[in-house]
Parts: structure tokens; C-alpha cells; sequence
């Protein structure tokens, strides 16, 4: 077993990543009870196995981005933008190391769009590639 494939060690990278984007950032479900004045989460998962490809492994990081809507379910598209921005930002900073072995990547053609009528909030969903170096 390679430790790097833990998908719980993949997640804490994402979490290590994106956290303080949103208002909250989880690795499990969306929250059942969001605070007062929360108006935006992230939800970080590994939907899917890693891949082994003997010298990498590969898997997919799903991020999710809630944005809280204005009145009457109107989306806050600027605050989506610039929460989007941020994600993608990291993304281009990013720096792979000797002690870290993953590698993100981005399709901007991986993104979709929903709304949360329940939580009155949108939502963008994004898939990022994550590639394992075997260290």
C-alpha cells in the first residue's frame, strides 16, 4: 500500500489548499446547520479510487463552492467569480515539493452549475485531476 493513496490524505490536501476561501470549509457532507451570517462553504471530497499506474497514481478532487443567494434566489455571480478566482489561483501558485506528491490540474470544462432551493444557495461543482508521484 502507498501511503500518498490515502484518499483521506487527499482530501487534507484539498482542505490544506482551498481552506479560507469560504466562510467554512469541510471534508465530509454539506453541513446540516450553517451559521448565522455564512454566506459561503466549501465542501472538499474524493469521489473517486485512486488508479495505480505502477510509477503515479491518479484520482479526482471534487470541490464544491456555496455561495449564498441574493433575495429571491438571485445568484451573487460576483462573489461566485471571486470565489472561483481564488480556487483557481492557488491552483496556478501551486509548487509541488520533494515532501508532497501530488500534482492538481484543472479542465475548465469540469465545472458545473446548481442551486439549493432547501439552502437557498448556489452551488459550483468543480473536478480537479490529482496525480500521485510515488516518492
Amino acid at each position: 500500500l502507498n501511503t500518498a493513496y490515502l484518499l483521506s490524505d487527499i482530501k487534507n490536501f484539498g482542505y490544506q489548499m482551498f481552506n479560507g476561501i469560504c466562510d467554512e470549509t469541510t471534508t465530509t457532507n454539506i453541513p446540516t446547520t450553517i451559521k448565522d451570517g455564512t454566506t459561503s462553504l466549501m465542501v472538499i471530497s474524493t469521489p473517486t479510487a485512486v488508479r495505480d499506474f505502477e510509477a503515479y497514481g491518479k484520482c479526482t478532487l471534487m470541490v464544491e463552492v456555496f455561495v449564498k443567494s441574493k433575495a429571491r434566489g438571485i445568484e451573487d455571480i460576483q462573489k461566485m467569480r471571486t470565489l472561483q478566482k481564488a480556487i483557481f489561483d492557488k491552483i496556478d501558485a501551486f509548487t509541488r515539493t520533494d515532501t508532497n506528491p501530488y500534482f492538481i490540474q484543472y479542465d475548465p470544462n469540469l465545472f458545473y452549475s446548481d442551486y439549493d432551493e432547501k439552502m437557498g444557495f448556489h452551488v459550483s461543482i468543480n473536478f480537479f485531476d490529482i496525480t500521485i508521484h510515488k516518492l
